[in-house]
């Protein structure tokens, strides 16, 4: 539960950071956004033999961010979300689902254009994500799922990977946002990730509004 909390406040004070540097540098938007995320955790085993099917799972997200100019056309996007991940796991006619619920920092760079009678901006980042609460779900039964870095673990609390995006943005503040999550590390327990990969990934749409800054 320590650790827990550290993490968690050391995740918000990088964000409040980064959005405090907007009062020193160039001031442009902040926004928020909700939306729909498709997630899967790509589970790979070095025992060839063993093929686990994964499929799409539909969750959520919510969050806040800042942007401010870095140059003419490039800016920086720092945020802070809350996401939820997981995956449909088949095993013949047995089928069960992984719902985690993160909280996660990204920090995107990006440019932007105009198009039409809005703009389009695209760009990539990193993210750090911390699984606050996980659950499985088989045969109509329910358990938490169990995080840490030891045998009897399921996955780690941590995750960490780079995100893409493209928004197209209205002259009054709407915007629409597509997403892609790639995650790029590996959430099993050290105990295991010599046996077991997996990893997080997930397309994401988001409706937002943003509001220039002073």
């Amino acid at each position: 539960m320590l650790i827990k909390r550290y993490v968690m406040k050391k995740l918000l004070l990088i964000t409040f950071l980064s959005i405090g540097a907007i009062s020193v540098s160039a001031q442009s938007r902040f926004g928020a956004r909700a939306g729909v995320n498709l997630s899967k955790i790509a589970f790979d085993h070095t025992d060839p033999n063993v093929v686990i099917d994964n499929k799409y799972a539909t969750s959520f997200q919510v969050g806040a961010y800042a942007e401010f100019k870095l140059l003419p056309k490039i800016f920086m996007q720092p945020g802070l979300e809350l996401s939820g991940h997981g995956s449909k796991i088949v095993d013949g006619q047995a089928e069960s689902k992984l719902n985690l619920m993160y909280l996660k920092v990204p920090l995107h760079f990006g440019t932007r254009v105009g198009l039409g009678l809005g703009s389009i901006s695209f760009g990539a980042g990193p993210y750090f994500s911390y699984a606050l609460s996980g659950k499985s779900s088989s045969g109509g039964q329910d358990a938490d799922i169990q995080f840490g870095n030891e045998m009897d673990d399921e996955l780690k609390r941590t995750d960490f990977g780079l995100n893409l995006f493209s928004s197209y943005q209205l002259p009054l503040g709407l915007n629409f946002t597509l997403g892609y999550q790639l995650g790029l590390s590996n959430n099993m327990p050290n105990a295991l990730s010599d046996q077991l990969k997996a990893k997080n990934s997930s397309i994401s749409f988001s409706v937002g509004y943003a509001i220039k800054l002073p």
